[in-house]
């Protein structure tokens, strides 16, 4: 019987690799396969929060760190400096709190692709 491990060139179809460790450069921030722009996810309290695609991996990485400290408080490991998303007083500031709160829970309205938080967090950052 043939090996388990072998295939035959014709039940073999297009390969496509799979995102390389490398393109995982922030925390909670991966390469979207669909459309090769970058995907935000935070996982807590056991559901994965899906915070959206973005044009870059720093835009990403913003988006996970302001849903992270929001989630899991100033005491959080972060892709860029606390300092960024904290007030004097230590809470998350207001302008990027109210931009999270008005998007909603997903700014394409339940699909990926369009990635329009990405607007709305690059123009506060």
């Amino acid at each position: 019987p043939p090996s388990p491990c072998t295939t035959s060139p014709s039940s073999v179809t297009a390969w496509k690799p799979l995102p390389s460790d490398s393109d995982k450069v922030y925390t909670g921030v991966s390469r979207s396969g669909v459309n090769g722009r970058w995907r935000a996810q935070l996982s807590t309290r056991g559901r994965t929060l899906h915070l959206g695609t973005f044009a870059t991996a720093a835009e990403a990485a913003r988006a996970w760190d302001i849903a992270a400290v929001e989630e899991r408080g100033r005491d959080v490991v972060t892709n860029f400096d606390i300092s960024d998303y904290l007030d004097s007083d230590g809470s998350l500031r207001k302008d990027l709190a109210a931009a999270r709160q008005s998007r909603g829970r997903d700014a394409n309205g339940g699909r990926e692709g369009g990635g329009g938080q990405g607007a709305v967090i690059a123009g506060l950052i």
